[in-house]
């Protein structure tokens, strides 16, 4: 079905799909077997700077608060996306989170994005949550993640933490990554 929806989105969006007198035609313009991944990849390339930002964003922390997304982007980009079936919003409780429509969406982004604008991505999500308060349960471990996956590191006080909480989660690799990085950053016998 997302395959069928792409195609069909990327053919619209070039005139190619027109309502003819017993339905919808596709004309031949259309390349075929385009794969799946190129579609994605066609309709994310044309998106505005904002737009692109957000889904980069929410594409390396997803789930992302909308509290979260609207520090870094506006509102009002985050109710394009949704309008534009980029990103679906889902409730917990009372908060609101961001996720890209489909998860190969996410995962044409990331294999598509230079590792500077990543870097950049991942340093951005975390400085929001700190600025945020990083309140929920989980934020001190996504910061020090996406801090580590930057390159951005910092004290090793956050990593030991982090470290803590992985490997109680048992992701003992990231826990291994995450103490190891504590170790680099002078965390000493804690660490």
């Amino acid at each position: 079905p997302l395959f069928l929806r792409e195609l069909t989105t990327a053919a619209a969006a070039r005139g190619e799909l027109v309502r003819g007198e017993d339905g919808w035609d596709l004309t031949p313009g259309l390349p075929g077997g385009r794969p799946l991944e190129e579609l994605i990849a066609g309709r994310l390339a044309g998106l505005d700077p904002v737009l692109a930002e957000l889904t980069e964003l929410v594409a390396f922390g997803e789930p992302v608060g909308v509290g979260v997304l609207t520090s870094v982007v506006s509102l009002e980009a985050v109710r394009t996306a949704t309008d534009g079936s980029l990103i679906v919003l889902a409730g917990d409780g009372r908060r609101a989170y961001a996720r890209l429509v489909h998860p190969l969406y996410g995962e044409v982004l990331r294999a598509r994005t230079c590792a500077d604008v990543a870097a950049r991505r991942r340093r951005d999500l975390a400085e929001a949550v700190q600025a945020l308060g990083a309140r929920r349960s989980g934020d001190s471990l996504r910061i020090a993640v996406w801090q580590l996956d930057s390159g951005a590191t910092g004290a090793p006080e956050p990593l030991v933490a982090a470290c803590r909480l992985a490997w109680a989660a048992h992701d003992h690799p990231l826990a291994v990554r995450l103490g190891e990085a504590a170790v680099a950053a002078g965390g000493g016998v804690a660490a």
